[in-house]
C-alpha cells in the first residue's frame, strides 16, 4: 500500500501485507446494587477513546497509535 509516495511496512518484519482498523478503548466504572441478601457489583462501560491499529498479517505484530487531543476531550466528558 502506498501513501504519500512512501511504502508502508511493518515495523517488526518489514512486510507489506497490513490491515488497518480502529480499536475502541473503554473505561469501566463500578456501580453497586444492593440485592436481597448480598451485594452484587456491576460495571458501567464508557467509551473513552479510539486507537488506530495496524496489524501485520505476515508476523502478527500490532502497532497502535492514538490522537492525544481526542483522548483529552473524551476524558473531560467522562
Amino acid at each position: 500500500m502506498k501513501k504519500n509516495n512512501a511504502t508502508i511496512k511493518c515495523l517488526n518484519c518489514g512486510g507489506q501485507h497490513l490491515k488497518f482498523g480502529e480499536l475502541p478503548i473503554h473505561n469501566s466504572r463500578p456501580l453497586h446494587f444492593a440485592c436481597a441478601k448480598n451485594e452484587d457489583k456491576f460495571f458501567q462501560v464508557i467509551p473513552t477513546f479510539t486507537l488506530q491499529g495496524v496489524l501485520c498479517v505476515d508476523c502478527g505484530f500490532v502497532s497502535l497509535s492514538a490522537d492525544p487531543e481526542e483522548i483529552r476531550e473524551r476524558l473531560k466528558k467522562s
